[in-house]
């Protein structure tokens, strides 16, 4: 083969060489050639490579130049939502100006509260099931400190609205303005002169009266802070307790001594000064409450209960009924409670009560009560 490419030079140039060889040679040899020469080219072109590792394995990949696009400005608009309509029947006992901020005393301590107090019925610390109004004072409609619909107990917008009309009526004939009691022989002074109610009560029992009226209010969830739009009765409710606390006396006792039936004042106090204290927890309202107790705890017959005289040797069911609730509600909110007051409590209810037929009696095993 190198004499015949010699010979095609030799005659007709090397384009005539070239020309021959290829003619003449196998289909495999130019295969060969013209893959040496792609490789060649190839070969010389620049092309950089990159290695990544992912959890799976290794791939190699070109190494391209990504451009980020730009992350757009997000503007967050506010929705335009109008402000609630708030209709609130007419209390005016000051002007509207003087609660556009937090309805609140001088003496009062913000600070003083625990906001680990529950809001549902029956589930924390704050609630009371078994004994009380409805479970306790505030643990039967309510809650606690908490705003609940009555519906969720089974009542309904009637109920509802039966009870703010009940809760309006008390604010509406409270001594707000003064002292704070609810006034039993007087409180008709508050009606028009045209439209005076009927129906009045004993003045030795304005501390047992106020007493109840506050229960009322707290029970449905009332407290003594927050503005008036956020609680329409906190300045009723905080000029009651109020009234109470100067109805103490040295000896921790609630009201006066002149009527008879003097425990019934006393343990309704007590109660409310309970609940108020578990309710909120201002210090404010835990050393009366704390006083009330000791007064129940000495006032209690020994081994038994109460009735309307401290250690008087007699006992009723009635009048140890609210002792009791008073004492279930020091305990719940953490007070100190005398142990032996459960205990003489229970065994003179079961002395009460009739084991036949389970009636309990006012002074008598399954006896009646005091009045027909």
């Amino acid at each position: 083969m190198r004499r015949v490419l010699e010979h095609r030079l030799h005659e007709g140039g090397f384009d005539e060489a070239v020309s021959g060889l290829v003619r003449n040679s196998p289909w495999w040899m130019i295969s060969l050639v013209v893959h040496a020469i792609a490789f060649l080219i190839l070969w010389n072109i620049p092309y950089e490579i990159r290695v990544t590792t992912n959890p799976k394995g290794f791939r190699t990949e070109a190494k391209e130049k990504h451009e980020e696009p730009e992350e757009e400005e997000v503007v967050e608009v506010e929705p335009d939502i109008p402000d609630e309509t708030i209709v609130e029947e007419p209390l005016e006992v000051e002007d509207e100006a003087e609660h556009s901020e937090v309805d609140t005393d001088s003496d009062f301590d913000e600070t003083a509260y625990d906001d680990g107090v529950a809001d549902a019925p029956f589930t924390g610390p704050s609630t009371g099931t078994s004994i009380g109004l409805g479970g306790g004072a505030g643990g039967g409609r309510r809650g606690r400190g908490g705003r609940r619909n009555a519906t969720v107990r089974g009542g309904s917008g009637l109920t509802e609205n039966a009870v703010e009309m009940g809760l309006k009526w008390l604010a509406d004939h409270q001594d707000v303005d003064t002292d704070g009691r609810w006034d039993s022989d007087d409180f008709m002074k508050h009606d028009p002169a045209d439209d005076k109610c009927d129906g009045s009560g004993q003045p030795l029992y304005d501390v047992g009266v106020s007493g109840l009226a506050l229960l009322a209010f707290l029970g449905a969830g009332y407290a003594d802070r927050g503005t008036r739009r956020e609680n329409r009765y906190a300045r009723n409710v905080r000029a009651g307790l109020r009234y109470l606390m100067s109805a103490q006396n040295e000896d921790g006792s609630f009201g006066t001594r002149q009527t008879e039936k003097f425990m019934y004042n006393h343990a309704i106090a007590t109660l409310a000064m309970c609940e108020a204290y578990w309710m909120t927890r201002n210090p404010r309202y835990k050393k009366p409450a704390q006083e009330g107790l000791n007064y129940l705890a000495m006032a209690r017959n020994p081994y038994m209960a109460w009735r309307y005289e401290p250690r008087g040797g007699e006992n009723d069911l009635s009048i140890t009924g609210w002792c009791v609730m008073a004492l279930k509600s020091g305990k719940f909110a953490g007070l100190e409670v005398d142990p032996d007051a459960f205990e003489g409590a229970r065994h003179w209810t079961e002395n009460m009560t009739d084991p036949k037929f389970g009636g309990a009696g006012y002074t008598d095993m399954g006896g009646g009560t005091a009045r027909p």
